[in-house]
C-alpha cells in the first residue's frame, strides 16, 4: 500500500469512516439490542376505529373563515412604485407586492428599481425587499447586479447581496462567475467561493479543487469534498464503505 495520501484526503477518508461506523453501530443496536416492544401487537388489536359522524356544515364554514383570516390578502391596487410598497403596514403584503411588481419589469427597469431602493430601503429593516430586487436582477444579469451592489453608497447587507448574485451566476455561467469572483476583495471572494461550491453539487472533485485553488483557498475544497462524502455515507453507508475500502487500497 502506498503511503502518499494528502492530509486533506486523509481527513475526508477518516470522516467518512467515522460516519459509516456510527451508522452501522446504530443499525446493530436497533436490530439486536433495542427492545422489540411486544405490546405493540396488543395495541393494534385493541384499537377501535371511531364511529363515523356526519360533519357539521356550520363547523366547516367557521373553520374555513378562520383559516382565511390568517392568509395575507393581496394588494388591493396595482403597485406602481417602491414608495407605495414601503407604505404598506404588513410585511407579507410588502413581499407579495414587490414580487408582483418585479415580475412585469425588464432588466433595465429592475436595475433602475435597485438604484432607487438604495434611498428608500436604507437599513436592514428593508433587507428582505431589497434582496428580492437583487435576486431578480441577478437572474436577468448577474454581472450588472453585482456592479450595482458593489457601487452602492451604503451597502448594509453586502455579503448577503453578493450571495444572492453568485447563487444565480454559479448556475447560469460558472466560468464567468469564477472569473468575476477572482476580482473581489478577500472577504467577498471567500463568500463567492462558498456559494459556488455549495450550489454546484454536480461538480467533480477535480473541478472543486481547481476552482478553490483559483480563488485562493484550496482548504475550502477539502472541507466541501469531505462534507459531500459524509452526506453520501449517511444516505448510502454500504456504497460509501465499499468506496472507502477501494481508496484505502490505492
Amino acid at each position: 500500500m502506498q503511503n502518499n495520501q494528502s492530509p486533506g484526503r486523509l481527513v475526508a477518508l477518516l470522516s467518512v469512516g467515522l460516519v459509516i461506523g456510527v451508522t452501522c453501530t446504530s443499525a446493530v443496536y436497533l436490530l439486536f439490542v433495542a427492545p422489540s416492544g411486544g405490546s405493540g401487537d396488543q395495541l393494534v388489536d385493541t384499537v377501535v376505529a371511531p364511529a363515523a359522524t356526519e360533519s357539521d356544515p356550520r363547523t366547516q364554514v367557521q373553520s374555513s373563515s378562520s383559516d382565511g383570516a390568517n392568509t395575507p390578502e393581496p394588494p388591493k391596487f396595482a403597485v406602481r412604485s417602491l414608495d407605495e410598497i414601503a407604505s404598506m403596514k404588513s410585511a407579507s403584503e410588502q413581499q407579495l407586492a414587490i414580487r408582483v411588481l418585479l415580475s412585469d419589469l425588464e432588466e433595465a427597469q429592475v436595475a433602475d428599481l435597485l438604484t432607487q431602493s438604495q434611498d428608500i430601503f436604507e437599513d436592514e429593516d428593508w433587507s428582505a425587499l431589497h434582496s428580492a430586487i437583487v435576486q431578480r436582477l441577478a437572474y436577468q444579469n448577474p454581472s450588472r447586479a453585482l456592479s450595482l451592489v458593489l457601487d452602492a453608497d451604503n451597502p448594509y447587507n453586502l455579503g448577503g447581496f453578493v450571495t444572492h448574485v453568485f447563487k444565480e451566476w454559479s448556475h447560469s455561467n460558472l466560468d464567468e462567475a469564477v472569473s468575476r469572483a477572482r476580482t473581489l476583495d478577500p472577504n467577498l471572494k471567500e463568500t463567492a467561493l462558498g456559494v459556488i461550491l455549495r450550489e454546484r453539487k454536480d461538480l467533480s472533485e477535480n473541478t472543486i479543487r481547481a476552482i478553490a485553488r483559483d480563488l485562493g483557498n484550496e482548504r475550502r475544497a477539502t472541507s466541501t469534498i469531505t462534507q459531500r462524502k459524509i452526506d453520501e455515507a449517511i444516505d448510502d453507508p454500504e456504497t460509501a464503505w465499499n468506496e472507502l475500502a477501494l481508496e484505502l487500497q490505492d
